[in-house]
């Protein structure tokens, strides 16, 4: 049986900087597993249609690494969750998220 995880230490300043960069965020750590900690998505207007990025985020300490289960998880899912070990990052990596989902030349913010 799988055991739901913990929640990390520095997952709610994380979650606390989605939120003010105007994510949602759901969490879904207890999901065990190798899932993913988060969800989040945003929904962005471009030349009047709705665009939404989202991603999920495995929250870890530096110097963390990946569990077994995260592992497994990981190689099968790849591409569509980011490892973040701080509210910075997030935003970088949010931002770069985001780019990744306009058509050249359109504003992100």
């Amino acid at each position: 049986m799988n055991r739901a995880r913990r929640v990390d230490i520095n997952q709610p300043n994380i979650v606390k900087r989605a939120k003010e960069d105007g994510w949602s965020v759901t969490h879904t750590y207890t999901l065990g597993a190798g899932f993913p900690d988060l969800f989040v998505s945003k929904c962005f207007k471009v030349a009047r249609k709705k665009v939404w990025a989202y991603f999920l985020v495995e929250i870890k300490q530096p110097g963390e690494k990946l569990t077994e289960p995260e592992i497994k998880w990981h190689a099968l899912n790849k591409g569509c969750v980011e490892i973040i070990h701080s509210p910075a990052e997030f935003s970088r990596i949010a931002k770069r998220r985001v780019a990744q989902c306009l058509p050249a030349n359109t504003p992100s913010s």
